[in-house]
């Protein structure tokens, strides 16, 4: 009977690990159309590749985002940022999709 209980145990315990839902966010933040087009077809092929997460673009240069801009200290270059449970981690790599993608899932990841 106790090993029956102790079984289910380790079973719930396992079963919440591998499926808790962790905050995975991955953002973009490009400081104007212009250095998003520079860049535009590493950042689609990303994209189309991540499995499981999703790329969210936040155009800095729009009035509405522009605590983004600030905040990020968002300037000549686009900015990649993993946001995984409350802490973030900022890609300064190549601007190429295979470098972001073994980044992001690295950092996601870990």
């Amino acid at each position: 009977m106790y090993y029956i209980i102790l079984i289910l145990i380790l079973i719930s315990i396992i079963y919440f690990q591998y499926n808790q839902t962790d905050v995975i966010k991955i953002y973009l933040f490009y400081p104007d159309e212009s250095k998003y087009n520079e860049l535009k077809d590493e950042f689609d092929s990303v994209e189309s590749k991540l499995s499981g997460f999703k790329l969210i673009k936040i155009d800095c240069d729009d009035p509405k985002n522009k605590k983004f801009k600030r905040n990020f200290k968002v300037k000549g270059m686009c900015l990649v940022k993993v946001f995984t449970n409350g802490s973030r981690s900022t890609y300064d790599g190549k601007y190429n999709s295979s470098d972001i993608l073994e980044w992001v899932y690295d950092t996601a990841i870990d």
